[in-house]
């Protein structure tokens, strides 16, 4: 069998990684906290540190294997950070860092010890993918896609063949696993490194493309600013809703809500201030809505719609009055209200028995609702007076006034 040409594979791999590194970093953004960046960095550093590594071994300087070393520990550590960017994590600089200043004592040390070094770099190098498969797990939950499965292939032949590294040098066959050694052992070591890069940078770009589709698609149905679902949302939840209500014959309600004298607020503490209150409202509904089949959504400027799928009049109004109470009890300063804190009015409608014809005349009845508690004098939930119920001897009052001290 024709053994490996070391030299030649050794060149294609240094090659290999400095096309990959490229990709990544041309895939990244500097204003994007994707981790493209600190990984092209990453594969930046492992293509220098084999490059040291060869070069070291050819002009036989023991300088240029200390750097290499202390580069491709480098490498690993800048791969975690990137992985802790990229999953939004506050990373441990110290746990992270700290085995690559162990790589460069360990290698002053032992200048005169070649397999104590191998040995030792190859337990550090294992545990710091170990590290970073730990920190690729605990993400898996919020990470979504395909991406991070392919990180995974990639890294886990990693390991074993560090500890044959390991174990070679232990057992005093160090010279079999040196960079350039041209035999089977370093054939399948190279054949690994390829694989391996090649599956992790694969994973990484997918794994940010997808994140980036992710949010594409939330920013489509999501409100910037208070993170409820916006107008598109409404419109595609209410279509279903209504479908669904209609063939199972099953209530569907909708609630209406305005922050009252919001315009006068603005006036008085600025955008920024308001803005802030409508995140506090928007904080209120979520709180409020906790089915998964509710949905609380922004309507437009300080207008709210809570959509209710299952909810008769009845439950709605209770669910109103209870945001009513909630926001009251939040005290936003209001000195432009009579209250003199911040106050919401609601409207409600509800579809039972095919009440309303089709979503508009259901927002429609719920819009003047809301209308109707604007005018009553604010700070109430009403009940559109189109809705009729089956038993005509009960009756929902009209004017429901949450008060505050």
């Amino acid at each position: 069998m024709t053994e490996l040409h070391a030299p030649t594979v050794f060149l294609v791999i240094v090659a290999i990684n400095v096309t990959l590194a490229i990709s990544l970093a041309a895939a990244g953004s500097r204003t994007s906290r994707d981790g493209l960046l600190l990984w092209a960095i990453m594969m930046a550093l492992h293509t220098l540190a084999f490059g040291l590594f060869g070069l070291g071994r050819v002009i036989n300087d023991f300088t240029l294997i200390i750097i290499a070393a202390t580069t491709l520990s480098a490498s690993w550590a800048m791969f975690a950070e990137g992985l802790f960017q990229f999953q939004q994590r506050h990373p441990s600089h110290g746990l992270i860092w700290l085995p690559v200043v162990l790589i460069l004592t360990a290698f002053l040390l032992l200048q005169d010890n070649f397999s104590a070094r191998i040995l030792i770099a190859s337990v550090i190098y294992c545990a710091q993918v170990t590290l970073i498969l730990v920190v690729l797990n605990q993400g898996r939950r919020s990470t979504v896609g395909r991406g991070q499965y392919f990180i995974l292939i990639g890294l886990l032949p990693v390991i074993p063949a560090f500890s044959f590294r390991g174990f070679m040098a232990a057992t005093g066959q160090a010279e079999k696993v040196l960079i350039l050694a041209s035999n089977q052992a370093q054939a399948v070591s190279f054949l690994v490194s390829i694989v391996s890069t090649i599956f992790i940078v694969i994973g990484l770009l997918i794994m940010s493309k997808e994140r980036s589709e992710s949010r594409a698609q939330l920013l489509a149905v999501q409100d910037q600013l208070t993170g409820l679902a916006n107008r598109r949302s409404i419109d595609e939840t209410l279509s279903k809703e209504l479908a669904r209500s209609r063939r199972y014959g099953r209530p569907l309600a909708l609630v209406m809500l305005d922050v009252d004298y919001f315009k006068k607020y603005n006036d008085r503490y600025g955008h920024q201030a308001g803005d802030e209150c409508l995140k506090d409202v928007a904080s209120v509904l979520l709180e409020v809505t906790q089915r998964p089949c509710d949905l609380a959504a922004r309507y437009g400027g300080e207008e709210f719609l809570l959509i209710l799928p299952d909810t008769d009049v009845v439950t709605a109004l209770s669910l109103a009055e209870r945001v009513l109470a909630s926001i009251g009890d939040l005290e936003l300063r209001h000195e432009q209200s009579p209250l003199r804190v911040v106050t919401v009015s609601a409207g409600i409608a509800a579809l039972t028995n095919n009440s309303y014809r089709d979503s508009d005349s259901l927002l429609r009845a719920a819009d003047k609702a809301l209308y109707q508690a604007k005018q009553n004098g604010r700070n109430q939930a009403q009940v559109a007076p189109e809705f009729h119920f089956q038993d005509s001897s009960e009756v929902i009052p009209l004017k429901n006034k949450i008060s505050y001290k």
